[in-house]
């Protein structure tokens, strides 16, 4: 885990604005995190190896996908079993109960849908940042 001063945080989303907004909200509701993202499976495990995060916010579709099952899942499995105690938000388009179940089964330790949950995933990054403060 990180420093109770340092948390470092890694938003995983294919677009591009998805990523900055995260960031500069972020950045703004906690002067002392370390933000990194990734656009990709391939830069997203990376970053996992190489900058350990403590909290990991993950899109379930990215694109150019080259299996059946979702990236995403894929992703938060091969990043949990490197990184255990990572803390892995799934924010996602696909709010079906079928899908949240899929993602907390395999690991998630949240589950929220673009566009109607925002507010939701942003307390709960405030609330996992607190705790890293203690």
């Amino acid at each position: 885990m990180a420093s109770a001063s340092n948390p470092r945080i890694l938003i995983v989303d294919d677009n591009p604005a998805v990523r900055s907004g995260l960031r500069t909200l972020l950045e703004i509701t906690a002067d002392t995190l370390t933000v990194n993202e990734a656009a990709n499976t391939k830069e997203a495990l990376h970053q996992v190896q190489l900058c350990k995060p403590d909290l990991m916010i993950l899109d379930l579709y990215l694109t150019n996908k080259d299996e059946e099952e979702m990236q995403g899942l894929s992703i938060l499995k091969t990043a949990k079993a490197v990184q255990p105690m990572m803390q892995v938000y799934i924010l996602t388009v696909d709010g079906r109960p079928a899908t949240r179940r899929e993602a907390i089964l395999a690991g998630a330790d949240g589950f929220f849908t673009k566009g109607k949950e925002f507010q939701k995933l942003l307390s709960s990054i405030q609330q996992f940042i607190q705790n890293q403060s203690f």
